[in-house]
């Protein structure tokens, strides 16, 4: 309730908090809902494109996490924000149409990056904005939330058009118009996002 009321009267925050979750989200069900059976009917592939794929996926995370917040650190968070989502959905959009191993590890790779350097970002925002005493309940809030957009996601994917021959690349179409829907509420709100941190800076 605390962490409700609290996002109630600070809405800006709660926009940015649930949708730069959208990628997550999508993330852990594309791992373990999408990317098995891409590989094994669209890709007609092995599992060792499978066990490899997940290898780029790490190194693009652990290079996320090493370089991301000095790379973009000239940028503001939320714009930061806007510019991996463009670029992961993208990539989503590639893996839909083109099949392509070269494609597929570099995707998983930009994934990687983009999956963990939001969640850096997103963090590290968070935690500047929002207070201590109600960090905790805040994130709790969005931890719901993210827990019935996977619940919603995986329900799409388990219905019969996704099972149907390499129709599953289109999971991937999903993901790509997933983020691009949560990158316009950013937009929209770009003057106000900006006007928070103006105020904090005050």
């Amino acid at each position: 309730k605390i962490g409700f009321n609290y996002l109630k009267e600070n809405p800006i925050i709660f926009v940015f908090g649930i949708t730069s979750y959208m990628l997550f989200a999508f993330t852990l069900v594309e791992l373990h809902v999408i990317l098995p059976s891409y590989v094994h009917d669209f890709l007609e592939a092995s599992g060792n494109v499978y066990a490899s794929a997940e290898v780029y996926y790490s190194i693009g995370a652990i290079f996320s996490g090493v370089l991301i917040l000095r790379l973009l650190s000239k940028f503001h968070t939320y714009l930061s924000v806007i510019f991996l989502m463009i670029i992961v959905a993208i990539a989503f959009y590639a893996l839909t149409f083109y099949k392509s191993l070269l494609i597929f590890f570099i995707g998983s790779l930009i994934l990687g990056i983009t999956n963990a350097g939001i969640r850096i970002l997103r963090t590290t925002y968070l935690f500047n904005h929002i207070p201590n005493n109600v960090i905790g309940r805040t994130s709790s809030v969005f931890n719901s939330l993210n827990i019935m957009v996977r619940m919603c996601l995986i329900g799409l994917f388990a219905l019969p058009f996704f099972t149907t021959n390499d129709n599953v690349r289109y999971g991937y179409l999903v993901g790509a118009i997933m983020v691009l829907m949560a990158i316009i509420p950013l937009i929209l709100h770009y003057k106000s996002l900006i006007n928070l941190d103006k105020k904090q800076e005050d």
